[in-house]
């Protein structure tokens, strides 16, 4: 039997002791680390005791009714050490099962660490979650690791830009500044993705300043300016590339091979593993080609199972908020409490809209959260971001959600006023919906900035419920444009985590936030 205790302060000392000598653990579990982010993960994490010792523990935060092991380190999953026992797990996992259900949790999302941070051979885990919960995979990602012990040759082109860099004066400082590598990295992530790092500078320099043996800055320089960096992760036997970034300088005379070059043959040479991180985008639908040879084609599919739970095409998040303004009457802050305060339920977002509407206040369309999606959905069309928003809202009030049935609605609602003819004849509103389907299938991505052309994702490969695969590719427009239309769906995020379905107060105005979230049907 065992004992389980939420995490609180006063088990710190005992907590970070047992990272220290776990057989899976890294740094990013002690919570000088875990702790840096308190704000944004609700902690739940849980230690297990065994005849009034600590046996393992578990990182995990809560959102909602889920525990989450864990979203905020990249991975979580069972911290161990080396007197754990296979036997001692699978009692441990059906246990916590027990607790979890007895706490109010009702899933659980485990991400374990990658076996190249074991120590020792460390995945008894995931024997017990399915044999003794169940569990099935709801998501599979790649990355990118060498054996650095193996000395693999250089590429052609890597050892091109190494040659430009070693005669063209290039240098590389261990130690370098964080603060001028986070200008080079702010500016690419912004031009390239219109996104911004995980951290901010100030977190960073916080986590180093707490783990400066851990937490490497490399910078390249020219001429006395910076053209490139990498923030290396440093455990017990993976040199892992966090950050890196380079201008089209860096790019041009070799920065990142400058720095490899340094990491593997001077500095960390003894390590086993070189690890560059993941290599799928899209929550792992699309494996980035280009990544693993110069020649490769820029392109990939989305690919989707009916026999697993799918990805979304659009998966919601804070940046996919759409904002209505509540008018109407004046609401006291009693009332906005009251709305506010109703129970967690399937239905919770509309039960609060057409509360407010009984009250007598009005939910009109008023914009875009997220700067970067206001212009992707303007690309579309200047009215689009409204149709959009209708949509949404009819699906949490009236419960429609395939996207060909709600077209159906907003033709009759017809929220733009465009003439008959425009709808029936020419179809304006299924031209725009699909249009913007299409984007999302090509890569179009709510933080990301969309300017119209093709992306590197080419289609969509579909497995289907009998195993069947489906290949639907943008050289047949009409047919993959079909496709999505009849075989997409509104879905509902989490309001925890997408911070929409509440009456929340800017400028001293309310407004009342949608999430949009599009996914396929499963049959």
């Amino acid at each position: 039997m065992f004992e389980i205790i939420k995490y609180t302060p006063e088990y710190r000392q005992q907590w970070d002791a047992y990272v220290a000598k776990a057989r899976n653990a890294t740094f990013l579990f002690y919570r000088n680390y875990m702790d840096y982010h308190s704000d944004r993960f609700k902690d739940y994490s849980l230690l297990f005791f065994k005849k009034g010792k600590l046996h393992s523990i578990l990182p995990a935060h809560q959102v909602g009714k889920t525990l989450c092991s864990h979203f905020g380190l990249t991975y979580g999953g069972l911290i161990m050490n080396i007197h754990v026992t296979i036997s001692d797990v699978c009692q441990l996992f059906e246990e916590l099962n027990l607790y979890l259900r007895l706490k109010g949790f009702e899933k659980v999302q485990y991400r374990p660490i990658p076996w190249i941070y074991h120590l020792h051979p460390s995945e008894e885990d995931l024997y017990a979650i399915f044999w003794k919960c169940k569990a099935h995979l709801s998501l599979r990602n790649i990355g990118t690791t060498i054996f650095m012990q193996q000395k693999l040759r250089w590429r052609k082109d890597h050892l091109r830009r190494l040659k430009k860099a070693h005669q063209n004066g290039v240098t590389v400082v261990r130690d370098a500044s964080l603060s001028e590598f986070w200008e080079v990295l702010n500016e690419n992530l912004e031009k390239r993705f219109g996104a911004k790092p995980v951290h901010t500078l100030q977190e960073m320099e916080l986590l180093k300043s707490r783990f400066p043996k851990n937490i490497i800055q490399y910078n390249a320089y020219r001429n006395g300016h910076i053209i490139g960096g990498l923030t290396f992760y440093i455990t017990q036997q993976v040199v892992h590339g966090q950050y890196s970034s380079t201008n089209d300088e860096g790019k041009e005379f070799g920065a990142m091979e400058a720095i490899y070059e340094q990491i593997m043959y001077h500095d960390y040479p003894d390590y086993p593993y070189l690890d560059f991180g993941s290599s799928t985008e899209q929550q792992g639908a699309w494996i980035n080609d280009a990544f693993w040879h110069p020649e490769a084609p820029v392109r990939g599919f989305n690919v989707r199972s009916r026999l697993s739970a799918m990805n979304p095409l659009l998966d919601g998040g804070r940046a996919a908020n759409l904002k209505l303004e509540q008018s109407g009457i004046k609401f006291a802050t009693p009332t906005v409490n009251k709305i506010n305060a109703l129970p967690e339920s399937p239905n919770e977002v509309s039960e609060r809209m057409m509360l407010i509407e009984r009250l007598g206040g009005v939910l009109k369309y008023s914009d875009v959260a997220d700067r970067v999606f206001r212009s992707n959905l303007l690309m579309i069309d200047l009215h689009f971001p409204r149709v959009l928003t209708e949509m949404i809202r009819i699906m949490h009030l009236d419960g429609i959600s395939r996207i060909s049935e709600l077209t159906e609605v907003i033709k009759q609602m017809n929220p733009l006023k465009i003439k008959d003819e425009l709808i029936n004849k020419h179809c304006f509103y299924e031209f725009k919906i699909k249009q913007f389907l299409m984007a999302l299938a090509l890569g179009m991505r709510p933080a990301k900035i969309y300017n119209g052309q093709d992306s590197a994702v080419e289609g969509i490969l579909l497995v289907g419920g009998n195993g069947e695969v489906l290949c639907y590719h943008k050289s047949e427009k009409q047919v993959m444009e079909d496709f999505l239309f009849r075989n997409t769906r509104l879905e509902k995020g989490s309001l925890d985590k997408d911070k929409y379905g509440f009456l929340e107060k800017e400028n001293g105005v309310y407004y009342f936030k949608l999430n949009a979230k599009i996914g396929l049907v499963k049959r």
